[in-house]
């Protein structure tokens, strides 16, 4: 299909939006946590059919829209974010469409896929087993090659939607081999077939769409083999990691977060806007992840890691969205939303693996890496050597050369006097400094200088010796870090206005304090804000987003450098006559940190992308920025706390490297603005402007349906 004829994200998202409404306006259906699962209605599905939004990534050749995944993935969550009726035809259309289209023969994907596309083959999936529990490669179900085909026997349980499926997807074992994850293959079963039987499994809420499978002597025809015999369980590890990293994974819940939304007057009495905007925070990182994992498939990649860490935290953030709502809303009953989503999250652990599990492919896939990974943020290796050298040096010296290359003044353009470059150089360079546990002034002085530049008085700054920081607030009691050692401190009120203090041009007591890590944290008392020289405006949004995205920047790169630190000791440090690594708890501690870092490098890929995009506004930004600042700093918390425990009582010497970063990572949490001042901002806005502008900010810089304010 060409791009002509696809329809765009934002009219994608008006299609799914507009039979939403429709729905909804004619109540024939409400929104429900976890609706992928748990709300099954055929209709829905073929009129999503009729308007090409099931197979959608899908060649033309077999009914599909040759959209892209991304593309899809801007309906799918659309559908989640409505708790829409999409039981039916999900699992088909997410996991067994794919994986006909990557394993199925030529007659296979003609007779099966269209109906898959059109919403007349409903699928479920016959995995598990009574005996087998959470070990796929333990099954018993045996398919006997018979005279054109197989003899299925067996049982399966937990089998959702199959009383109301038309065809099975079954992993059965076709011989026996050596391991038991040998001789497995995938088979297409028809649920008319003689000799299948269906008996319900009712839930704790008494709701049915677990099922137990039997199959008596059920016939399979050779056609229906999924691929190659005996390749099943190669197949159904791909299959499992394509369906984990699914916006599914983050947006069950979502439903439940908008009733909490519509409880802003509970909030605000209980003085909750920062809890609030640290869920903002977290799903919009979340979502972004989900986001990228589908680009990557785009990208021809597979995303195995990174689909593995969404689900680990996804199960997380659910399970706190449904506590959060116990306490916002109260207690309800089973049909409560509240109640809703508590029935379905023992569910949510379970389904695509458990935590276990995924932490597992997270360290699998980390060991056939290499044993340092360069920060991906390094634009170009020119800095990332320029970082290094810069780092053996002293800190006097390190930023006496800083100064001297002009290095301040990246990310402001020549002919503004600044060193050009962007912002994402300089946010290259701060994060290689972050990953090699070294201190600076290099986000102050920049922020400084680029304030300057807006106001055209780097006049003020005669020699490159000379720098200015910046201190932000209207009262007269402000921080501004190494105000103490700058030629000037520049003051930003809550307006935009600044006013320099510093060679005699204001009246202004400076206080010299440290955080932490031992680094400049001084205190600036404005005596007489009458007497400030003034020298223009800027927008207080944006420079506040340009300061926050370099810290997240820098908390990212030591967050990169306390884990390869971490690892580096884990699998060289011996126990027990084995690394330490081989022990499954600190494989799974040393997985969880990568996790965080992960988030985190999202969350910061997000805010940068937002803070370069044309037409971006600076509220925008700020608001991408903040969920960047809030993502980094709650990964601090977590790596270092399981860094020193990995550690144990070598890491808390002088001698031994993991200080420079843990104390960095504790002081850089709150040094441009507490975490939690700005979740407290992200929780105002998102209950200000309410459900649409929380969704408008998740999807921001994707072509907008409406002009919403985003948070």
């Amino acid at each position: 299909m060409s791009d002509t004829n696809r329809l765009t994200q934002a009219e994608l998202r008006n299609t799914v939006r507009d039979l939403i409404d429709r729905w909804r306006s004619e109540a024939r259906y409400q929104p429900r946590s976890d609706s992928w699962l748990r709300s099954l209605d055929v209709e829905f599905s073929k009129e999503l059919a009729s308007r090409g939004l099931i197979g959608m990534t899908w060649p033309r050749d077999y009914g599909g829209g040759e959209y892209t995944n991304t593309d899809r993935m801007a309906v799918t969550e659309e559908l989640l974010r409505a708790g829409a009726p999409v039981a039916a035809h999900w699992i088909a259309d997410r996991q067994i469409g794919p994986a006909i289209l990557r394993y199925g023969t030529q007659e296979l994907r003609e007779e099966i896929l269209p109906g898959i596309v059109s919403a007349d083959y409903l699928f479920c999936l016959g995995m598990s087993e009574p005996e087998a529990g959470s070990d796929l490669a333990a099954v018993r179900t045996t398919a006997t090659p018979v005279d054109g085909g197989w003899m299925l026997k067996g049982r399966k349980i937990w089998t959702t939607g199959a009383h109301r499926a038309s065809h099975a997807y079954v992993l059965a074992r076709t011989s026996s081999g050596e391991r038991k994850h040998q001789g497995l293959s995938e088979l297409i079963v028809d649920m008319d077939a003689e000799g299948v039987l269906v008996s319900p499994i009712l839930d704790m809420a008494g709701e049915h769409h677990f099922n137990e499978l039997v199959f008596e002597d059920v016939f399979v025809p050779r056609g229906r083999l999924l691929g190659e015999e005996g390749n099943g369980w190669r197949q159904v590890v791909e299959q499992l990691s394509f369906e984990r990293g699914g916006p599914e994974r983050v947006l069950s819940t979502y439903p439940l977060l908008v009733e909490i939304l519509g409880n802003s007057d509970v909030i605000r009495h209980r003085r909750g806007e920062d809890e609030l905007g640290e869920f903002v925070a977290r799903l919009a990182s979340l979502r972004s992840m989900a986001f990228d994992v589908a680009a990557q498939l785009d990208r021809g990649e597979a995303p195995v890691q990174e689909a593995a860490t969404l689900k680990y935290l996804g199960n997380v953030f659910e399970r706190d969205v449904v506590e959060y709502g116990r306490r916002i809303l109260g207690p309800g009953g089973q049909g409560s939303a509240y109640g809703q989503a508590l029935l379905a999250s023992p569910g949510f652990s379970l389904r695509g693996g458990a935590a276990d599990v995924l932490l597992s492919i997270i360290v699998r896939q980390e060991a056939s890496k290499d044993a340092r990974v360069a920060s991906p943020m390094a634009a170009d290796k020119e800095l990332t050597d320029l970082a290094q050298s810069l780092s053996e040096l002293n800190f006097d010296q390190r930023w006496q050369q800083i100064r001297e290359l002009g290095l301040v003044g990246i990310g402001v353009d020549e002919q503004d006097g600044g060193s050009g470059g962007t912002v994402d150089d300089l946010a290259s360079l701060v994060a290689e400094f972050g990953t090699r546990g070294v201190s600076s002034p290099l986000i102050e002085a920049s922020v400084g200088y680029s304030v300057l530049a807006e106001c055209g008085r780097l006049d003020l700054l005669p020699d490159e010796s000379d720098y200015a920081t910046v201190a932000f607030g209207s009262s007269d009691e402000l921080t501004a870090p190494c105000a103490g050692s700058a030629s000037l401190v520049l003051l930003v009120d809550d307006q935009g206005e600044v006013a320099v203090v510093g060679s005699g041009s204001g009246e202004a007591k400076i206080e010299h304090d440290t955080n932490v890590a031992g680094e400049s944290y001084d205190r600036v008392t404005v005596t007489d804000r009458g007497d400030l020289v003034r020298l223009g405006r800027v927008d207080v949004a944006d420079v506040r987003a340009r300061q926050a995205l370099l810290w997240s920047a820098a908390l990212c790169g030591a967050l990169d450098g306390t884990y390869d630190l971490t690892r580096g000791y884990v699998s060289t440090r011996e126990q027990f006559g084995a690394p330490l690594l081989k022990i499954p708890a600190v494989a799974a501690h040393l997985a969880t940190m990568k996790t965080q870092a992960l988030l985190a490098r999202t969350a910061f890929d997000r805010a940068a992308a937002a803070y370069r995009r044309a037409g971006a506004s600076p509220a925008e930004r700020l608001g991408a920025a903040a969920v960047a600042r809030i993502t980094a700093s709650a990964a601090a918390d977590e790596t270092t706390r399981i860094a020193h425990q990995l550690h144990g009582a070598i890491g808390t010497t002088a001698e031994y490297d993991l200080h420079r970063f843990t104390l960095r990572l504790w002081a850089w949490r709150d040094t441009d603005l507490p975490a939690r001042e700005w979740a407290a901002l992200l929780g105002d806005r998102a209950l200000t402007g309410g459900e649409q502008s929380v969704w408008a900010s998740l999807t921001a810089g994707e072509t907008q349906a409406a002009d919403v304010d985003v948070v």
